[in-house]
């Protein structure tokens, strides 16, 4: 008995652990080519319930090859929308994309990426699954309104959340080959229209904004679509050198509980890739405000502003070096504050 889920079309939906697998992908796809791979295929869904190192896990395989995982976090929301659909120790299968895997000679080789087509959205996941030996279809059930969705109170943040989380499964599809297209921005701008709860969390909104100033002249230049994915490679991580995602700064040295942030006579530093837009942007909106900005930290620094961007091993890194020279002064009991952009844009936005 197996199933069959029918996704949005989207195709935002990352694996992990496909670096373990470049050898079978490109068993699936054939030769490397300059332009790489965009293939569509069927996935199958093995549930791994002797998985000695997670019970919980969930196989992905293609040609009957494993390529890869669903994460842990996908995995267990699926599992979740299996059994309420009363699936629960069903294998099931989706469509899925495979992309990157270029070769542009000289030992420069794409990673290939696999997405599937699947909603981890309790909220929307309506994707019908039905039964090979009936064709009879059911649905992912969820508790309804008068108007026949899901209270919004109660599932808003969390879907916001994964919606955010199938955006950047999204980008990360979009710079598998080293580029974006015209097209694959259109497609980017026609999901965040469509998705609108994405923009709720902060790396959503952000990336939202950004991409609609770039249209907001209807022109796209070749600086514009190299600043997103510029932009974009930083957030996913997607580079030729480094295959695994980059974290969002989250375990930072931040002032709690966020302090308040002044601009006319304060001086401000910035590290880290901003989400909100380049570092000259927000220089400009400092001095537009009476701040001043500097380029380093020292005693005279006011304000450290940490971008979401950050690698987890940012002690390590060159804007780590401002971090902990910026909590050295802290904590010698200088009136230095060290806050995350997030927090620096609604003051930007509340000036």
């Amino acid at each position: 008995m197996s199933a069959h889920l029918r996704g949005s079309g989207a195709f935002a939906l990352p694996i992990v652990g496909e670096s373990h697998y470049q050898e079978a992908l490109e068993a699936i796809c054939g030769p490397r080519s300059d332009e790489g791979e965009d293939r569509r295929v069927e996935a199958r869904l093995v549930l791994e319930n002797d998985n000695p190192h997670d019970s919980m896990a969930v196989r992905v395989d293609i040609q009957g090859q494993t390529v890869g995982h669903l994460s842990r976090e996908h995995a267990r929301q699926y599992r979740k929308q299996l059994e309420r659909a009363g699936y629960a120790s069903t294998d099931a299968y989706c469509k899925a994309r495979i992309r990157g895997g270029w070769d542009r000679g000289g030992g420069r080789q794409g990673h290939y990426g696999v997405f599937l087509d699947l909603s981890m959205d309790d909220s929307t996941a309506t994707s019908s699954m039905r039964m090979d030996q009936n064709e009879r279809s059911r649905s992912f059930s969820t508790l309804l309104d008068d108007h026949g969705q899901p209270p919004k109170a109660l599932y808003g943040p969390r879907v916001a959340k994964r919606l955010v989380s199938e955006l950047l499964g999204l980008c990360k599809g979009m710079v598998c080959d080293g580029e974006i297209a015209e097209g694959e921005l259109a497609a980017l701008k026609r999901w965040l229209a469509g998705h609108p709860d994405a923009a709720v969390l902060y790396t959503g909104k952000t990336v939202a904004e950004r991409l609609l100033r770039i249209y907001e002249d209807g022109i796209i230049t070749p600086d514009e679509r190299q600043e997103l994915n510029e932009l974009l490679l930083d957030l996913t991580g997607e580079t030729e050198e480094h295959d695994q995602p980059l974290n969002l700064s989250t375990r930072l040295p931040f002032d709690e509980p966020t302090p308040t942030i002044l601009f006319e006579g304060h001086e401000h530093v910035f590290t880290g890739r901003m989400l909100c837009g380049t570092r000259q942007d927000c220089e400009k909106k400092v001095v537009d405000r009476g701040g001043r900005v500097g380029k380093t930290v020292t005693k005279r620094t006011n304000f450290l502003v940490i971008g979401p961007i950050a690698s987890s091993a940012w002690l390590e890194s060159t804007h780590g070096r401002k971090i902990l020279r910026a909590v050295e002064l802290r904590g010698e009991g200088l009136p230095l504050r060290i806050v995350s952009e997030e927090a620096w844009i609604h003051a930007i936005e509340s000036v």
